[in-house]
């Protein structure tokens, strides 16, 4: 596991954030209103010594060494190299669910941005529901570390990423859908919220701080 630190964005950070929400879908317009009415803390995870001015250049990569060293590299038959992306994943998830498991009957929702309700529903992942034709995960404490993963990397567009843990709950039914005013409501209880950053290699986060 890479080793990072916990490193505070303040005013750039919320702002980033801001942006990341905006005119996007119903749920990111709900936590969008909490972020702006409620008080907070943004913060990022980062290598020990990154520069605080690295850390406001939230669209750029290399932000781990790793991915620098060309680590775990695969030489490819025809000529070049495969680089796979190392990312924070593991600890944005650990993040999600360190915070869902303190508050008793909270939820995970993850934006699924690209696909459509009606071209997904023959094919559901077991955490996915639907919301009109938007397409979101749902996770609880239950759910295992793994299947976390999937739901924030496939809702992992690199230009938009969105998770969140809720207080309020979300109740589904067979067909797995619910309303926008459900969600929205939901959105409105976020306790933390993480958007994708650094061209998918972290993320930055808010954490409420008001009771």
């Amino acid at each position: 596991m890479t080793n990072v630190e916990r490193r505070d964005l303040g005013d750039a950070g919320r702002s980033y954030i801001r942006n990341h929400l905006t005119g996007i879908n119903v749920f990111c317009s709900g936590l969008l209103q909490t972020l702006n009415s409620e008080l907070g803390e943004c913060f990022t995870l980062a290598p020990p010594g990154t520069p605080d001015a690295r850390l406001v250049l939230f669209d750029e990569g290399a932000l781990l060494p790793d991915n620098l060293l060309r680590k775990g590299a695969i030489s490819l038959s025809g000529g070049g190299l495969l680089v796979p992306v190392i990312s924070l994943i593991e600890q944005q998830v650990h993040l999600l669910k360190g915070t869902l498991i303190a508050s008793a009957g909270s939820v995970c929702v993850v934006d699924d941005f690209n696909p459509r309700w009606s071209d997904l529903s023959p094919h559901l992942a077991p955490t996915a529901f639907g919301v009109g034709e938007e397409v979101y995960h749902l996770l609880t404490e239950d759910h295992s570390d793994d299947q976390f993963i999937s739901a924030v990397c496939t809702g992992n567009a690199l230009w938009h990423g969105v998770s969140a843990v809720c207080r309020d709950p979300i109740a589904l039914g067979v067909v797995r859908e619910t309303t926008a005013e459900v969600l929205m409501q939901c959105a409105k209880s976020a306790l933390l919220i993480t958007c994708t950053a650094f061209d998918g290699e972290g993320f930055v986060a808010w954490r409420r701080t008001s009771v």
